[in-house]
């Protein structure tokens, strides 16, 4: 059993299925960790713990269409005049 599973039978035996549920729901959808917290009754500090051993959080950027317009449009003078 790998520490993921373990932490999760965990917080079934001592919180409840629904608990487990709504907590990884709310980190899918990354909803606040201290509404969660407060809701499940634990701390914030727990929360964290447990969305670091449950999963891993991936990260995107993703730059305003209006930037990325500028920067083509800036690219193509260059490329025009060079």
């Amino acid at each position: 059993m790998t520490t993921a599973e373990r932490v999760a039978r965990n917080i079934i035996a001592n919180h409840g299925a629904e608990a487990l549920r709504y907590l990884l729901h709310g980190l899918e959808r990354n909803h606040q960790r201290p509404a969660m917290a407060k809701h499940l009754g634990v701390s914030n500090q727990r929360v964290h713990q447990w969305a670091a051993q449950l999963g891993y959080e991936v990260r995107t950027y993703t730059v305003d269409p209006g930037v990325q317009e500028i920067a083509n449009a800036t690219r193509n003078r260059s490329a025009q005049q060079g």
